[in-house]
């Protein structure tokens, strides 16, 4: 996968001073570079929400003095009085420039910014995330923190990877062979089942088509997927993939 969209503050390219890790995205269309690995598995879990209709990552930069959208950091920083420095002299200084994660859009109306934070830094700077919020939402945006607590389950990660591939299948293939052999295999099953109770019946692909499609359900924070995964019938129920509060 590929994308075309370029960053308001581009990651991945040479003399870029922070690192950056590459992550294919099914909704925003391609592999795309965010900062940290609480950016990469939040971007995951927006990716397999039935909510969420599409991903941008580093999608403008906001000068939170004039309350103004720029396409570029670059722009931002020539507009007019010029943000250099890049913070405001207070107690604490105020930052001038923004640029969110992602901007996600959904089957809300109102456009979503996602920031994915460790817990400390949430905590170290709560009072400017709080700024941040206030400057998008008069600018007509909703505004979501991800602190990492939420999203740092041992597995997840590696779990949304294979939800993201199931999602890519299903455009790409028909599901519909897969889904009838799974729904043989657990229409007998009487409550929560283990996935080792139907491993081998079906295959992983199975499994997790099954999950993407509201089949079966599972939890996806409880570990990698194993013999011992705790499923059970979702009868079209998505909300096992609802992981983050994508519909603020």
């Amino acid at each position: 996968m590929s994308s075309s969209k370029k960053a308001a503050r581009p990651l991945g390219v040479r003399g870029h001073q922070k690192r950056s890790h590459l992550v294919a995205s099914y909704k925003a269309g391609g592999e795309m570079f965010v900062e940290t690995a609480d950016e990469s598995t939040t971007m995951l879990a927006i990716d397999i929400d039935p909510r969420a209709v599409s991903i941008s990552p580093q999608p403008f930069t906001v000068r939170l003095d004039l309350e103004k959208i720029f396409a570029t950091k670059a722009e931002a920083l020539k507009a007019t009085p010029r943000a250099r420095p890049e913070r405001i002299d207070g107690e604490p200084p105020l930052e001038r420039i923004y640029t969110p994660d992602f901007l996600v859009g959904r089957t809300n109306p109102v456009p979503l910014v996602v920031e994915a934070k460790s817990a400390a830094e949430v905590a170290r700077i709560g009072e400017a995330l709080a700024r941040r919020g206030r400057v998008l939402n008069n600018l007509g945006f909703h505004y979501l923190v991800v602190p990492s607590t939420e999203i740092e389950h041992r597995g997840l990660h590696a779990n949304l990877v294979h939800m993201r591939d199931a999602m890519k299948y299903r455009r790409d293939n028909d599901e519909r062979p897969f889904l009838d052999d799974l729904i043989k295999q657990v229409d007998g099953q009487d409550g929560k089942f283990l996935l080792g109770d139907i491993k081998g019946a079906v295959s992983d692909l199975c499994i997790y088509l099954g999950l993407v499609s509201g089949v079966i359900a599972c939890d996806l924070r409880s570990g990698n997927f194993n013999v011992n995964t705790v499923l059970w019938q979702a009868h079209g129920d998505l909300s096992h993939l609802q992981l983050l509060q994508l519909g603020l």
